[in-house]
Order: C-alpha cells, then sequence, then structure tokens
C-alpha cells in the first residue's frame, strides 16, 4: 500500500523507497506518524512527504468522528491509536490537550505546547483559558517522552498535580495525564501518579 503511495511521485523507485521507509520508521503507523522533515530526509522528495502528512490528517480526522460519536473512555484501544499516532514518533516532546464536555464527549483536540528533546514548556493560564472558551468541564492532557521511555518523570507528576489544582479550582476536571512512547501509551491514573 505504502508502494503505491509512493509510485504517485517516484514510479521507478517506488518499491525501494517504501522499503526504506519502513525500514527506517519501523511501520506503516510510524511512516505515517513521521514529520516532513523526516520523509524527506529519507526520500529526497517534498511531495511525497506532504502527501503523507496530508494522508495522516485524513487518518486523524477519520479517528477523531469516532470519538464525537461515543462518549470518552480513556482506556479506549481506538483512543489510544489516536494518541500514538499523532504524538507517538514525534522527535521532539509535544503536549496535546483533549478538551470533553461535562459528558465526556469530544469538544476538539490541539497542540498546546512543543519543546526540546526532554521537556514541554506550558502555560497553565493558556490551557486553561483555551478549555474556558470551548466550555471545556474536562480535559485529557498527553505528551510524548521521545526518549522511549513510557514512565512519568518527576516533572511531569509535579506538572501534573498544579494543572489538576489550578483546573479543579475552575470547576475544571483533568481527567488523565498520557505519555506516549513509540507504541505505547502509560496512563498517569492507572499508574498512580496522579492524585
Amino acid at each position: 500500500m505504502l508502494a503505491r503511495l509512493v509510485a504517485t511521485f517516484a514510479p521507478a523507485d517506488a518499491d525501494a523507497i517504501a522499503a526504506q521507509l519502513l525500514a527506517t520508521f519501523g511501520s506503516l503507523g510510524q511512516v505515517l506518524s513521521a514529520s516532513g522533515s523526516a520523509v524527506r530526509e529519507v526520500t529526497g522528495h517534498s511531495e511525497l512527504a506532504d502527501m503523507i502528512l496530508m494522508t495522516k490528517s485524513i487518518v486523524l480526522e477519520a479517528m477523531r468522528e469516532d470519538f464525537r460519536q461515543s462518549v470518552f473512555v480513556p482506556d479506549d484501544p481506538k483512543f489510544n491509536q489516536f494518541v500514538i499516532a499523532t504524538l507517538g514518533s514525534a522527535r521532539q516532546e509535544k503536549m496535546l490537550a483533549i478538551f470533553l464536555d461535562a459528558h465526556s464527549r469530544y469538544i476538539k483536540d490541539e497542540i498546546v505546547a512543543q519543546g526540546g528533546w526532554s521537556e514541554v514548556q506550558l502555560r497553565l493560564r493558556s490551557l486553561l483559558r483555551r478549555a474556558i472558551e470551548l466550555d471545556s468541564a474536562r480535559i485529557v492532557l498527553c505528551h510524548n517522552h521521545p526518549s522511549g521511555r513510557a514512565e512519568p518523570s518527576k516533572r511531569d507528576i509535579e506538572f501534573t498535580d498544579r494543572l489538576a489544582k489550578c483546573a479543579s479550582a475552575l470547576g475544571i476536571e483533568l481527567v488523565d495525564h498520557l505519555i506516549v512512547a513509540g507504541p505505547r501509551v502509560c496512563s498517569m491514573r492507572t499508574v498512580g501518579a496522579m492524585r
């Protein structure tokens, strides 16, 4: 399937380029999760990188459609797949906020912060202001660890505790904070790292 997509831009080398992408990123899902610059680096084709990013956007939007139809459940495998597809192979840390209404129905998801290899800077005020603008009663926070370790760090725990307290004062519940490392997702609530 990947070779067919590649053939649109490089018909003579489609099989070799597809194999190279899979060898570099490990799976079709990880190819779709790769950044445009990473795909360009491997293939040398800007148009192909743009097409892969477009394909990823379409897949993520299809996943969002599923969320809009039902009540959010944190350990739903579809939700974990969405979070992995969004953050799993990012080379820098990113913070994704998923805003929910009072009945845990999906409102919107947004990347709310980006950082370096080992940390993300997020202003609590900006996140909570956005939740209020969207009339969100609940938030699920997600961020990735490019290091490959899904366990929460001391900083993750301290930040999550501070956010939960601030959000609660505004009548907003922090449902969970998920950490994504490649194909793995760690729920801070499930492992007891949230109060």
